[in-house]
């Protein structure tokens, strides 16, 4: 629509996303697990970069700043020297 901030149904979507992650994050937490999230989107990443600033998020992987081919190994090299903790905020 024409002169609004977000399309039909982004803030619905947004909404099921930070609810279904709210459910889930007692259950990482007990089990000391790291979840991986996919939100739809497609092309866009407000969606995904909204729910994790909603949700307080460590990394975020959105097609506007696709990772290089070291993203991995550096993430995986922060896990590894946190002892698999979570980094800190």
């Amino acid at each position: 629509m024409f002169g609004t901030d977000m399309t039909i149904g982004a803030d619905t979507a947004l909404h099921r996303i930070t609810e279904a992650v709210d459910a889930i994050t007692s259950t990482a937490a007990s089990h000391q697990r790291t979840f991986i999230i996919e939100v739809m989107g497609r092309r866009c990443g407000y969606l995904a970069l909204m729910s994790a600033l909603a949700t307080g998020a460590n990394w975020i992987l959105i097609p506007e700043s696709l990772p290089t081919r070291t993203t991995g190994k550096r993430k995986c090299a922060i896990i590894s020297r946190l002892g698999g903790k979570s980094p800190p905020t």
